[in-house]
């Protein structure tokens, strides 16, 4: 997952208008210590959102990953319809990353944004 800051990728498919993304990250996303591992809790997802508010009101597509000795490794990609920020910490994607979290049991999560900015015919 090591990519520039911002970058931007093109995506088609033959036949299809072309969707354009912007890679934003990675994002740090803090966990919090709890009797068995690490979780991911309201405070944590409220720091992440004061700490990367360029994310709030997109959408795209998202990826769930930790920290590891040479990069980081993906655990889990989303895809948003509404913004990031109302769908990427919802009941059930809270779960999954907490499971994700406790059972490799590092602290350093962190999440690229793929930033849906436009679509446009096939050249």
């Amino acid at each position: 997952m090591r990519v520039p800051r911002s970058s931007r990728r093109d995506v088609s498919a033959k036949g299809r208008a072309m969707t354009t993304f912007d890679v934003k990250g990675p994002f740090e996303i803090r966990t919090t210590k709890v009797k068995v591992g690490r979780q991911i809790q309201k405070e944590n997802i409220k720091e992440f959102w004061r700490q990367s508010p360029a994310l709030e009101d997109e959408c795209g597509c998202y990826v769930f990953g930790f920290r590891a000795s040479k990069g980081s490794k993906p655990m889990y990609v989303g895809k948003t319809d509404k913004s990031f920020k109302q769908e990427m910490f919802g009941a059930h994607k809270l779960n999954v990353y907490s499971s994700l979290v406790s059972c490799v049991g590092i602290s350093s999560t962190v999440l690229l944004g793929l930033v849906k900015t436009e679509a446009s015919g096939n050249s």
